[in-house]
């Protein structure tokens, strides 16, 4: 269904998702509030999980006669931006620095490799790479415990061993088999 004489372009991979991904500034009024993420959600994840959470807190104020400006701000706004607002930063950050290490051979193929060996093993406790790619792509745990896997000193080792050995492979001349290349 291509046109004639038409390749695949050396970077074909990329993401633009229409979705929000930035904080309503003004989301209540007097007994007026906005909900889901049209409000607040995790950084391009769980839109869904935001409506529920969201509404749930909206009704909850709403229940216990929280109408005003003031209340709502305190009692729907502020649970809300706690649960989401700091975690987002977090998300940004692991999906900058995850663009940023994918641009880059030298980058792509250790993990590309570490996710591979991970393969092999039966317990998801030893797959730490898995495990950050997993929960960044799935949005299956919240955005600080991922960085924080992803900072921990057991990833870093395993990390930098195949950081190591990518750079001994191509110092000795051996270029990477077709399934490492990125």
């Amino acid at each position: 269904h291509f046109p004639p004489n038409w390749n695949l372009p050396d970077k074909y991979c990329h993401c633009h998702p229409k979705v929000a991904t930035s904080t309503a500034k003004n989301p209540v009024t007097h007994k007026l509030m906005v909900v889901g993420d049209a409000f607040i959600s995790r950084y391009l994840k769980n839109g869904i999980e935001s409506a529920l959470y969201t509404g749930t807190t909206a009704a909850k104020a709403i229940l216990e006669g929280k109408i005003s400006r003031e209340e709502l701000l305190q009692h729907y706004v502020k649970p809300c931006r706690e649960r989401y607002h700091l975690d987002n930063y977090y998300g940004k950050l692991l999906f900058k620095m995850h663009d940023l290490f994918a641009r880059h051979y030298w980058f792509v193929v250790p993990r590309l490799q570490m996710v591979q060996e991970e393969a092999k093993k039966k317990d998801w406790k030893e797959k730490p790479e898995t495990q950050v790619l997993w929960h960044l792509f799935t949005g299956s745990a919240p955005y600080r415990s991922i960085l924080s896997r992803a900072l921990s000193r057991s990833f870093a080792t395993s990390l930098m061993r195949e950081y190591l050995n990518t750079i001994k492979k191509r110092l000795k001349g051996k270029p990477p088999s077709k399934e490492q290349k990125p």
